[in-house]
C-alpha cells in the first residue's frame, strides 16, 4: 500500500491537481468504487483517525485501472485536493486542465466529507485540542477595552476567553517565541510549514501599528505641550500700565 502524505496549502495546488488531471479518466470510471470508499471509512468507521485505511479503499478502487506507479501520487493528490478545495479553485482547475465532471465531483466529496476528512487529518497531526476556528468581538468595560475571543475545538466544542489590548499582544509574542524556539530545537524543516507570505503579512500589521502608535504619541505630545504653554501664559499674564 502506498504511503499518505497529504499536504495543505493556501493557494491553487498545481503539484496536487496534476495527477488527478492526467488521470481524470480513471477516476470518473470508478466514481462509484471511490464514493463507496469515502462513505463506508469516512462515515461509518467512527475510530478512524488517519489516512491509511483510507488510502488502502482508494487503492483498491483503481487498481489495476492506474499504473502501481501512479497510484500513490494519484490517492496523495486525491485527499488533498478534497481536503483544499475551495470554490475560487473551480476556474483555475478547469484551467489547468481539468474538465467540468472532474471538478464537479471533486467539489461534491468536498461538501460531503470535508469537514470530517480536516479534522480526522488534523487529530493525526495535532490530536484532539487543535483550533478550527477563532472569532473575536471588541467591547468596552468600565471605559477599558477588552477582546471577547471564541475558540472553536475540533469543529465540536467552543472555548472563550477575554484579553486586553496588552496581554493580546502578550499572546502574539508569545507563539512567535515558540515557532522560533521550535526551530532551534527541533530544527529548520519546522520553516517548511510556515508561508513567507502570511509572515511578511504580519510584519506589515506590525508595521502598521508601530506607525500609528509613533503618530499618536506625537500628536499626544504635542497637545500636551500646547496646554503646558496655556497654564504658563495663565499663570504669567503680561504686566499692564
Amino acid at each position: 500500500m502506498s504511503e499518505t502524505e497529504i499536504e495543505t496549502t493556501d493557494a491553487f495546488p498545481e503539484d496536487l491537481a496534476e495527477p488527478l488531471v492526467e488521470n481524470s479518466t480513471e477516476i470518473m470510471a470508478n466514481r462509484d468504487s471511490i464514493e463507496r470508499v469515502f462513505e463506508n471509512i469516512i462515515k461509518t468507521d467512527k475510530v478512524f483517525n488517519n489516512m491509511e485505511k483510507l488510502s488502502g479503499g482508494l487503492e483498491l478502487a483503481l487498481t489495476p485501472q492506474v499504473d502501481q506507479d501512479e497510484i500513490g501520487p494519484l490517492i496523495n493528490g486525491l485527499i488533498s485536493t478534497i481536503v483544499n478545495f475551495d470554490p475560487d479553485y473551480r476556474s483555475e482547475f478547469e484551467e489547468y486542465g481539468a474538465d467540468e465532471e472532474l471538478v464537479s465531483f471533486i467539489s461534491d466529496l468536498k461538501l460531503r466529507y470535508g469537514v470530517e476528512l480536516t479534522q480526522r487529518l488534523n487529530r493525526e497531526w495535532k490530536g484532539r485540542d487543535w483550533w478550527s476556528n477563532i472569532k473575536t468581538n471588541v467591547g468596552v468595560r468600565s471605559n477599558r477595552v477588552y477582546f471577547r475571543n471564541e475558540l472553536t475545538i475540533d469543529f465540536e466544542r467552543e472555548v472563550d476567553f477575554n484579553s486586553g489590548p496588552e496581554s493580546t499582544l502578550v499572546l502574539v509574542d508569545h507563539f512567535l517565541r515558540q515557532i522560533t524556539a521550535a526551530k532551534n530545537t527541533i530544527g529548520e524543516d519546522i520553516l517548511d510549514s510556515i508561508r513567507k507570505e502570511q509572515v511578511e503579512e504580519i510584519h506589515d500589521h506590525v508595521s502598521d501599528l508601530l506607525e500609528e502608535i509613533d503618530e499618536y504619541q506625537a500628536e499626544d505630545k504635542v497637545e500636551s505641550g500646547s496646554e503646558e504653554d496655556s497654564k504658563q501664559v495663565q499663570a504669567d499674564p503680561e504686566e499692564t500700565e
